[in-house]
């Protein structure tokens, strides 16, 4: 017999019930995207459908699509999943006071996020996909703690501001694209180092990247020295 109406709203308006079901929708949206982001790591952005995503989980495709209208909708979510992740990672980063030591720890943090998030780095950044546009993002372009380029961009133009760089070297957007192009060589280089092991005595991928951007520093800073003293520092502590 069904409940009558009352009774019907008792039980969908349950407290307990509806936690139940809000954990359970998170867990059932988590588990999509992450098998989402296993097929493109695989196989690219061709491979990826709804009725494959729904195939490795072992969910119906009737389940994808109460959380996911259609494909396009699923790379969003993911890219939006991905991207806020990297920036929880860096949040502790903007609060380093000296620009140039932030620069510095943000190009670490880059590296670091490539090695314990693989398969989100090659999701953000080495899969062949259509451009996103940003209105249609959760992440507001532009707010430096949500997206992380523009925090790159705000920390060199801060770099600039106070005199650190080179006085040739004013192109923000110019030099946050080669600041960022030094870091993710790094990346790329060991997340398929494995690929290489019989020819390349690799060093570790957090050292390489640290001489990598001292080295870098040495190039475009004012005083030719790297930027990495004192990285830990926060609020000028």
């Amino acid at each position: 017999m069904l409940p009558k109406q009352s009774e019907f709203m008792a039980i969908s308006t349950d407290p307990i019930a509806i936690s139940r079901r809000s954990r359970e929708k998170g867990q059932q949206q988590k588990a999509i995207l992450d098998a989402a982001r296993e097929l493109f790591a695989e196989a690219g952005e061709t491979a990826v459908t709804l009725r494959a995503v729904a195939e490795r989980i072992g969910y119906s495709t009737t389940v994808i699509y109460q959380h996911f209208s259609d494909k396009q909708s699923l790379i969003q979510a993911l890219c939006d999943h991905d991207f806020l992740q990297m920036a929880k990672d860096f949040a502790s980063l903007a609060d380093i006071a000296h620009p140039g030591q932030r620069l510095h720890a943000l190009g670490l943090g880059y590296v670091s996020f490539a090695l314990q998030h693989p398969n989100a780095f090659r999701f953000l950044f080495l899969t062949d996909r259509a451009a996103l546009p940003p209105e249609n993002s959760a992440i507001p372009k532009g707010n430096i703690a949500l997206d992380t380029y523009a925090l790159l961009k705000h920390t060199i133009a801060e770099c600039i501001q106070q005199g650190l760089l080179r006085s040739e070297l004013k192109d923000v957007e110019q030099m946050s694209q080669l600041c960022w192009a030094n870091v993710h060589g790094i990346a790329c280089m060991h997340l398929y180092s494995s690929v290489h092991q019989l020819w390349v005595d690799w060093r570790p991928a957090m050292e390489n990247a640290e001489k990598s951007l001292e080295i870098f520093e040495r190039g475009i800073s004012r005083d030719g020295k790297p930027f990495s003293r004192a990285v830990k520092n926060r609020k000028g502590k």
